[in-house]
């Protein structure tokens, strides 16, 4: 779609920045979504095809949470926090987007992740898939989001009244404010 390229050519990652990064002539809208993408990210999962429009770190694509809360201690010697799984796995490389200089709990991470990886192959003719947790087959909503963020509160007992109201459909679809009658 055009506007998924005009985004993506803007904000998504590209050779000067990354998805998540801010950039100083960044509109107010942008700033609103980059304050919600972390907990989009965490809201999702992806399954990898490409790897170019997922989050080496912050998405959940490896397992059942983020590499940046399974590995805190490797996410923590991360150059680039925001780099895409396709840049981070580049001739098998990881370590080329870490610090030097490793602590001895990031190395353990390094190697348990190094280990998971060996299953992850990255396919370029597939774009990856993005799900809202908990709905498996369902592509990003904001119909499903909601559902979903709220699936933990109880059911309002007068939502039903306010929603299911029997106004006839002449009165429940006048603009507010109309005073006009006839005569």
């Amino acid at each position: 779609m055009p506007w998924q390229v005009w985004f993506s050519s803007k904000y998504g990652w590209n050779s000067n920045s990354n998805l998540g990064d801010s950039r100083r002539f960044d509109t107010a809208v942008w700033h609103g979504i980059l304050a919600v993408l972390s907990d989009f990210c965490l809201s999702t999962s992806v399954t990898m095809g490409n790897g170019r429009r997922t989050a080496f770190w912050l998405d959940t694509w490896l397992g059942d949470q983020p590499l940046a809360e399974l590995c805190p201690a490797l996410f923590s010697h991360a150059l680039n926090q925001n780099i895409p799984v396709s840049s981070a796995l580049i001739g098998g490389k990881i370590r080329n987007h870490l610090r030097t200089r490793l602590t001895i709990a990031a190395e353990v991470e390094l190697l348990n992740l190094l280990d998971r990886l060996t299953i992850v192959t990255l396919d370029p003719s597939l774009e990856d898939a993005r799900y809202i947790r908990g709905f498996p087959s369902t592509h990003p909503s904001s119909a499903v989001y909601y559902r979903g963020s709220l699936s933990h509160l109880p059911d309002d007992l007068f939502a039903p009244c306010i929603w299911r109201n029997d106004a006839p459909p002449k009165v429940s679809s006048l603009p507010l404010g109309n005073s006009s009658k006839k005569a």
